[in-house]
Parts: structure tokens; sequence; C-alpha cells
């Protein structure tokens, strides 16, 4: 299994798609997370607020208790995910409303060709990155620091 996000500000929302994650892996499941580098987050959104070290970081700690391991996606997510293997894809609903599979570079003909399926787990309403950001509630996530590359 694998997902694949941002994590910036990680909170209760990730903290929720991390715990579904593990619920479905089951006695003989591993799941794999690729926590985007700054560059590849660059090209989709605005530029993370954590450095890729404090976003692994802290994917490592909620993640420590089941068989896993995290690695940064810095692009050619195709690549990316078929050195995996993974059976799944796992992502949060949100990403249903946007072409999730276009901005990975990968078509549902990809993931036929190689045997891998998408599940959507449902969105936690109420709490996203991009809110945290707009509203600027820095003590309200975990290890806030700004990109050493952000000019701001």
């Amino acid at each position: 299994m694998v997902t694949i996000g941002t994590f910036d500000r990680f909170h209760y929302g990730h903290e929720r798609l991390l715990s579904r994650c593990s619920d479905f892996l089951g006695t003989n499941g591993k799941l794999t997370v690729g926590v985007n580098s700054d560059s590849f987050v660059r090209q989709y959104k605005n530029v993370p607020v954590q450095p890729i070290e404090v976003r692994v970081a802290r994917v490592q700690e909620e993640i420590a208790h089941i068989p896993s391991k995290v690695r940064v996606h810095y692009g050619h997510t195709g690549a990316f995910i078929a050195d995996i293997k993974p059976c799944i894809i796992v992502i949060g609903s949100d990403w249903g409303r946007r072409d999730y599979l276009a901005q990975l570079g990968i078509d549902w003909d990809w993931l036929d060709l190689h045997g891998i399926g998408l599940c959507y787990i449902n969105y936690t309403h109420g709490i996203s990155s991009t809110a945290l950001r707009e509203a600027d509630l820095g003590p309200y996530f975990e290890g806030s620091v700004r990109d050493k590359e952000d000019p701001r």
C-alpha cells in the first residue's frame, strides 16, 4: 500500500488518513508513505511551510508502530509507484474532486497494467494545511518552521 502527500503542517486529517491506512493493512501488509519534496510541491501548490526533513520526521513518528517506511517523492510518480509495487494507492477523498491521477502523471490504464487499485478515504472536514496556512495558526500545528528557501 502506498499513500503520497505533502503532509505540511501535520494535522489530525493527516493522522486520520495514516490511521485508516494502518487499519487496511491487515497482518502482512506494509505501508509506504511518499512525502512530496519541496520542489515537487512548488509545482502544484505554495511553498511548503515546513521543510522536507520536518515533514518526513513527523510522518515517521506517526507510523512508527506499523510495518512501514517513508520515502521522499521527487516526481516521476509512475516510476516511484512502480518501484514500490503496491497493490493499492490510498488517498483522501478530496482528491476525488480533482484529477489526482493526472497530477501523478498516470491514468487508469496505467493502474490496470500494473495491477494497482485506488482507494479514497473520506476527507476529514474542518481541517486542511491550506486552511492552516491561510489562517496562520502557527501554534495549532507541530514543528512549524519556515522553509529555508522561502523568501518571505
